[in-house]
């Protein structure tokens, strides 16, 4: 038996402005799957995953904001920016 989980680890209320922008796309996809898929151990895993996704993401932006205090740079920028190292972009078929 799997644990799915709970609503409550995708909020991103609580942190700082710049995280939050990091954490809310992972909390609205949450939502999604966890309100329109059925409920089964996959849809658990697909959470889960999510819910690892999400904590990745943000402390990526956190050590990535450790480097740049220590180098100097202060708060990174998070607007979009082009990638040349790969093109995620959903396109329909």
């Amino acid at each position: 038996m799997t644990t799915r989980p709970h609503p409550t680890q995708f909020r991103y209320e609580h942190l700082p402005e710049h995280l939050a922008a990091v954490s809310k796309p992972f909390c609205d996809l949450a939502n999604m799957i966890a309100t329109t898929m059925p409920v089964n151990e996959e849809s658990d895993m697909a959470l889960r995953k999510m819910l690892e996704a999400k904590d990745c993401a943000v402390r990526s932006v956190l050590l990535s904001e450790a480097v740049a205090q220590h180098s100097g740079q202060g708060q990174l920028d998070l607007r979009p920016q082009p990638s040349p190292q790969a093109d995620f972009t959903c396109k329909e078929h």
